[in-house]
């Protein structure tokens, strides 16, 4: 009964690390996706400038 305690004590801590990691990971995503984010408006910008000043005869 204790070793039955034990391994799930154990499965239970597994998956916590497991959680854990998925969270880090997640973490990480958010961060590529804000710095993407941030790549993509200072193009888009870019584009709209170049868009404008080509316009200027």
């Amino acid at each position: 009964d204790k070793e039955e305690w034990r391994l799930q004590l154990d499965q239970l801590t597994e998956q916590l690390r497991q959680a854990a990691d998925y969270k880090e990971q997640w973490k990480d995503a958010e961060q590529r996706v804000a710095r993407l984010e941030g790549e993509l408006s200072r193009a888009q910008q870019q584009l709209m400038d170049q868009i404008t000043t080509s316009q200027v005869p």
